[in-house]
């Protein structure tokens, strides 16, 4: 589940009250068990992160093939998990159940998206059981294969990639018991027959730096989910996602806020007095709030990837109850406007002890209104425009 991305030799300063509370990611890992404390500083920038924007994107491309967000003692966490993936009564069961809101957040966003462009070239609608099919997928962290087998089988042509060799020993064989993952993939073309669904043991920086592979050109989807909690520099990680996207594709992520609610319910409870969980499994202070990774993703200041700058927005940023304008999707549709839901969109998932299942928030309900939807696990799409 652990993915890699490059980070920058550049620093910034770390609010005062920040550096106790933030754990150095290129050393030892702490032990989790020990408490930690509520930090509201956000790992996105921290010293171990992006540089400031005044950092070149030459100096960033270079640095992706010599650093990577992996950390050791994550790797080797997940390894210890390997063997649980496919278990859906296990250690990882919470995932399995997890796996059906995701797939439909992502499946709600390309349909809206995709029928606003389609729409406005042909006038007709996008079919929801067309969403998928011919995209070409990227999942990083794809750990055993949950979501990667699950988007193949809607159609779309994925390539899982882990950090960890286990994961991907599992993944691999797990497809391999289903002969439909070896067919040739939609999107392949007449003198190739490359599968629906591929997996390499490899970092995002890797493939990145990699000279050839079907990376180049970018992927129409990149997800990442469960995996931006676990990495050692996160900003740096977003970018490597960013560089492995194509202008106009969807990104999907799924993670943790920094809250103490959070802290409660995912270590405090699911660890230490529940044993959901393993120990160690979490660390507080790499959770990233919804409204830091929505900025961060938006804006370029401190070293974000600038996708909607708000200079372009009349200082506004996109969230997903207001619309504003945006000029970098202009050439998507030919306006310069769009609702801010087809520019990025963050969703609360919650899990329901009454039903024993994941709810994915619906849009307009109070607790996605207000604010407390988004305190513990959220969803975050974004798109990436065209410049």
């Amino acid at each position: 589940m652990i993915k890699s991305a490059a980070a920058s030799t550049s620093r910034l300063k770390l609010p005062s009250t920040a550096a106790s509370s933030l754990s150095q990611y290129g050393s030892a890992h702490r032990p989790r068990s020990a408490p930690i404390a509520c930090s509201s500083s956000s790992p996105l920038h921290s010293t171990r992160n992006l540089a400031s924007s005044s950092a070149t994107l030459q100096q960033h491309q270079q640095q992706q093939q010599q650093r990577s967000s992996v950390h050791a003692s994550e790797v080797e966490h997940f390894t210890r998990l390997s063997s649980t993936w496919w278990d859906p009564n296990g250690e990882l069961s919470l995932l399995h159940k997890m796996n059906k809101g995701r797939i439909a957040f992502l499946r709600d966003k390309v349909v809206e998206t995709q029928g606003w462009d389609r729409a406005r070239e042909t006038g007709r609608s996008l079919q929801k059981r067309e969403w998928c099919k011919g995209l070409r997928v990227l999942d990083v962290g794809c750990g055993g294969g949950l979501l990667s087998e699950s988007l193949a089988r809607l159609g779309a042509t994925v390539h899982g990639i882990d950090a960890t060799g286990t994961n991907i020993a599992i993944a691999q064989h797990h497809a391999s018991l289903d002969p439909f993952f070896s067919t040739p993939s939609p999107s392949s073309s007449p003198t190739s027959s490359s599968p629906r669904l591929t997996y390499s043991h490899t970092a995002a920086e890797d493939l990145l730096a990699s000279p050839s592979g079907d990376h180049a050109e970018g992927y129409d989807i990149v997800a990442s989910v469960e995996v931006l909690e676990h990495v050692s520099s996160p900003a740096a990680f977003l970018h490597s996602l960013s560089s492995l996207l194509k202008p106009g594709g969807h990104l999907l992520l799924s993670t943790i806020a920094r809250t103490p609610l959070a802290r409660l319910l995912t270590i405090t409870l699911a660890e230490e007095v529940m044993g959901l969980v393993s120990r160690g499994t979490h660390s507080y202070e790499k959770y990233v709030k919804s409204e830091e990774l929505r900025k961060f993703i938006a804006e370029e200041e401190g070293g974000g990837l600038g996708w909607y700058p708000s200079s372009k927005q009349g200082g506004k940023q996109p969230s997903s109850s207001v619309d504003n304008s945006n000029d970098a999707f202009a050439s998507l549709d030919g306006v310069r406007s769009l609702p801010s839901r087809l520019q990025m969109e963050s969703r609360g998932i919650i899990y329901d002890p009454l039903i024993g299942d994941w709810r994915l928030l619906d849009r307009s309900g109070w607790m996605q209104r207000s604010g407390w939807g988004e305190e513990c696990n959220y969803l975050l799409w974004a798109r990436k425009p065209i410049r």
